[in-house]
């Protein structure tokens, strides 16, 4: 029986939780990477196509996108429109074989770099279980006050996962999602709407941009990217009020640890929504006493759970399914009876009031000596 007295309450970047962790929830990015059309004869192809010299930036976007994936000279691309995910296939060729090379010697003339690539490929693995590895590297650096050489133990990270180390399955996993968050470089683009041209293009790079492991743990660099204000917050360094506006503009959240082992049997949906709602600020006019509400349409909830269907019937299905699915929840306005009673539209168009502690201590405290106890029979505190 595993014990709850483990898991504190840390300090997280709100624009980390909120709009680079959820790009971690992908099955199978990657297909046959022999197969993958190049990224320069999909442009070719777009501009013969439209019968143009040149693509403006929202043209390459919707020809890449569209291509869904496709290769460079020194990337594997998975591409979703409003970002990419990229395997940095030339630096691991550098890594695993340990000299220089030109990069196109290396992918275009040596059938052996392909198949190091093909099985690299298949090595890549995110959703939940890199979700929550990444949240268990971010909060071991606010507990441990740095994010260069951080070590964590294997043992320490399966009991915030929830898990035995008995399940032996979980140490190679472990070691595919360590590779995976070492070697995809993330991008985000976001455009104006009365500008074509202009375009936003945030580069985040790799999780973690180097890793060591051995038999009892992981030894791993944090990109500074993903720890946001949350680097000045581990450090000594004295600010002044205009350099401590700026460095926390990003904003950060209070988030119970415990949430990881109690979510470890969550539906994909249900994990990323309980995730927004607990780290959400909530209405301040909607509070209600130790209460929060988070109220929101009912697709932006479908967008936050990260669900995709094109009918929207299976969405809202899903949306009321994860609802169901989470403890945490006090109250829901309108009740999830009246909501199986609408149209698809209707939750659509709704905004759904969803009541849950304020407190990030109080969320946890609940989930320690309550829900984990309960549910998966954890040693009280």
């Amino acid at each position: 029986m595993m014990n709850t007295n483990k898991y504190p309450v840390v300090m997280l970047d709100r624009t980390t939780t909120h709009e680079m962790l959820p790009m971690f929830m992908h099955r199978g990015l990657f297909s046959n990477y022999s197969s993958l059309p190049d990224r320069s004869e999909i442009l070719e192809n777009a501009k013969a196509e439209l019968g143009v010299e040149s693509l403006t930036k929202e043209q390459e976007r919707k020809a890449l996108s569209d291509a869904r994936e496709y290769k460079s000279a020194s990337y594997v691309f998975r591409d979703y429109g409003n970002y990419v995910i990229a395997f940095s296939a030339s630096l691991y060729l550098d890594h695993i074989q340990g000299i220089e090379k030109a990069i196109e010697s290396k992918q275009q003339n040596n059938p052996d770099n392909n198949l190091d690539l093909e099985k690299a490929l298949e090595r890549i693995r995110l959703y939940k279980l890199a979700h929550k590895v990444a949240l268990i590297i971010l909060s071991e650096a606010y507990i441990q006050r740095k994010y260069e050489e951080l070590e964590i133990t294997k043992e320490k990270i399966i009991n915030y996962l929830g898990l035995d180390a008995n399940d032996k399955y979980i140490y190679q996993d472990l070691s595919d999602v360590m590779f995976s968050l070492r070697w995809l470089d993330y991008q985000k683009f976001e455009y104006k709407t009365k500008n074509p041209l202009s375009k936003n293009r945030k580069s985040f790079g790799n999780f973690i941009y180097n890793v060591d492991e051995d038999a009892k743990s992981f030894k791993v660099w944090v990109n500074k990217m993903f720890l946001g204000c949350v680097e000045h917050l581990i450090t000594d360094e004295k600010h002044d009020k205009d350099e401590r506006a700026e460095l926390y503009q990003r904003g950060y959240v209070r988030y119970p640890t415990s949430l990881i082992p109690l979510t470890k049997d969550y539906s994909g949906a249900a994990y990323m929504l309980v995730n927004f709602l607990v780290t959400d600020s909530g209405n301040a006019k909607l509070k209600d006493g130790n209460l929060k509400v988070v109220a929101y349409k009912g697709s932006k909830l479908i967008e936050e759970a990260r669900i995709n269907y094109s009918r929207k019937r299976d969405a809202v299905d899903e949306l009321l399914a994860s609802l169901s699915e989470i403890e945490l929840i006090e109250k829901l306005e309108p009740s999830l009876e009246e909501l199986k009673k609408m149209k698809p539209n209707g939750v659509y168009d709704t905004v759904i009031k969803i009541f849950i502690k304020k407190s990030a201590q109080g969320i946890n405290d609940e989930i320690k000596s309550n829900l984990l106890v309960t549910k998966y029979g954890f040693k009280p505190l």
